[in-house]
């Protein structure tokens, strides 16, 4: 029996860039300094005469949705320490509905 696909919604217009997911992943695998499974990068861009920071949690090649932790039910580290719930764990299906009602949304489902 084949189990659903599942996915990490993350919607980038809200991302503060407080790092916590990627402090999660990090500690949740044993990861190096260097080496990170969800890595949050920054930039600015003009708004008419504002200035707005935009950040965007994008997840590695080392992110495996924390599999040891969804085997047993709970929720990838970087979606249960996500300060302003951002982040989204599900079956990619439903979340590519999601993300078809908000496009400034990133999808991610790591390759099987």
């Amino acid at each position: 029996m084949s189990r659903e696909p599942s996915a990490l919604l993350i919607d980038i217009e809200w991302c503060t860039g407080c790092h916590a997911c990627e402090i999660a992943g990090q500690v949740m695998n044993n990861l190096k300094a260097d080496q990170k499974c969800i890595d949050v990068s920054s930039g600015r861009r003009e708004v008419g005469y504002r200035v707005v920071l935009d950040f965007i949690a994008q997840p590695t090649d080392l992110c495996h949705l924390c599999a040891p932790r969804t085997a047993v039910g709970k929720l990838p580290a970087c979606v249960h320490h996500c300060p302003p719930q951002v982040i989204r764990y599900g079956p990619r299906r439903e979340l590519e509905a999601a993300l078809a009602a908000k496009p400034h949304q990133i999808l991610f489902s790591p390759s099987s």
